[in-house]
């Protein structure tokens, strides 16, 4: 669905949408999925179960619920109001987990199958697995981004230089379009956007975090390419228009486009379960009515003494249509 067009207001405003049709009030303007998106470091490593490649939920409402209240025989009413985990599907190297095989595939096309790491545990042989102990060291929650949204976005261009699948091809097409920050950026606008990301200390440890970056980069390019040499690894970089990235400040500015870019992505079983059984109750009488709100208040207050207001598996995403709704300060405020 989508009841808007693109239309270019030239260099100083940019990309925008307009209706294209008469709109009513609640109308859904357009739905869309993300081109790319990834989970936040913390979020996963806390057990929050969520699909690899789109963040869908990959637990039931009543499991969310047991984690989420650390108790483990925590029964939700309304049964049939519960979001169901039909399947997880993992990927055969890596048992990575996704919702669908239909996910499994996408990722594997698009960005997997350069990433893939087997069953490598060891930090020092995974560069991914040390980028992201380096990554949480100076970025804690509340997360407000992750560095494997660019890790991704750089898989798929490898993908796309080397395999040309279809849908690597699609996302570096699209990725083309966006507006990068680092057109003439003023260091107020810049120094803004690496502390959405990084925190108050991002001077200091932008180097150490580039560092990391650019080990995973040749390592995923030297692994993808059967790259013999390092000068064979920067021309494939080169190729896919990524060796600007082994630079520091071309770096940053990756990282400011994606802060400028990126949208937060959260998914709950749980919340599916509570509009669904509040939708049941509210054919039924006042006092089931009262009893259910009840129970989800008391419910929630059980979540907080736990999990606090974590409740989300939580990621980050671009988009195409939403990256031309908002200007730059209105992405740092809801980012």
């Amino acid at each position: 669905m989508n009841l808007t067009r693109e239309v270019d207001f030239g260099p100083i405003r940019g990309r925008g949408l307009v209706a294209a049709q008469s709109i009513n009030t609640e109308d859904i303007l357009f739905t869309e999925d993300p081109l790319i998106c990834c989970q936040f470091s913390w979020n996963k490593l806390y057990g929050y179960k969520a699909c690899d490649h789109c963040l869908r939920p990959l637990e039931s409402s009543e499991e969310n619920v047991r984690r989420l209240t650390n108790n483990p025989t925590f029964t939700l009413p309304y049964s049939e109001a519960s979001f169901q985990c039909n399947q997880i599907v993992q990927c055969p190297t890596c048992l990575t987990n996704y919702c669908s095989q239909n996910c499994l595939d996408s990722a594997a096309l698009t960005y997997h199958s350069v990433m893939c790491m087997g069953l490598i545990e060891s930090e020092n042989e995974n560069p991914l697995k040390k980028l992201d102990i380096i990554w949480r060291q100076f970025h804690y929650p509340p997360e407000s981004g992750t560095i494997f949204l660019l890790v991704r976005i750089a898989a798929a261009c490898l993908s796309a230089c080397i395999m040309a699948s279809s849908p690597s091809l699609h996302i570096v097409e699209a990725l083309k379009q966006f507006i990068s920050s680092t057109s003439a950026p003023t260091n107020e606008n810049t120094s803004v956007l690496y502390h959405q990301l990084l925190g108050d200390q991002f001077v200091t440890r932008i180097e150490q975090i580039h560092n990391a970056f650019v080990e995973v980069l040749l390592f995923l390019c030297q692994k993808f390419s059967h790259a013999t040499s390092c000068e064979e690894c920067i021309q494939t970089l080169q190729k896919a228009g990524l060796n600007s990235l082994l630079e520091k400040h071309h770096f940053t500015s990756a990282l400011c486009l994606i802060s400028r870019n990126g949208q937060g992505i959260a998914t709950s079983a749980l919340s599916v379960w509570v509009n669904q059984a509040g939708k049941i109750v509210s054919t039924m009488n006042e006092q089931t009515s009262k009893e259910f709100d009840l129970f989800v208040n008391r419910l929630y207050e059980a979540i907080d003494d736990h999990v606090g207001s974590f409740l989300d598996n939580e990621g980050v995403g671009l988009y195409y249509y939403q990256s031309m709704l908002f200007l730059i300060h209105v992405h740092i405020i809801i980012w």
